[in-house]
């Protein structure tokens, strides 16, 4: 198990702890998507997410959409290093609650 999981109460399947990640980019040309703000499990899936959208939009130049620096925000952990917890939904919750919705 890496230090992106944890093993939930009563299951057998590891849960991957959520980051927010703060992306630079090096293009001066990048003001609209630098920094960007991702949620991942860790830096490299947070670049690559950033950078598969700019090269989806080609958007700027290819050597802008290069990396500058990736910053740990906060995470979804009680006892985060960073100094902010990440707070995300209740997926299960908000299924059901759509469920709930649908007509």
């Amino acid at each position: 198990m890496n230090t992106n999981e944890t093993q939930s109460p009563g299951s057998l399947h590891p849960v991957v702890r959520q980051k927010l990640w703060r992306v630079r980019l090096r293009g001066s040309g990048m003001e609209r998507y630098n920094p960007s703000h991702v949620i991942a499990p860790d830096a490299t899936a947070a670049y690559q997410s950033v950078r598969h959208e700019l090269d989806r939009l080609d958007y700027g130049f290819s050597k802008d959409r290069e990396l500058l620096s990736v910053e740990l925000v906060a995470e979804d952990y009680e006892y985060t290093e960073t100094g902010s917890r990440l707070f995300l939904p209740n997926r299960e919750a908000l299924r059901r609650r759509d469920e709930r919705t649908r007509p």
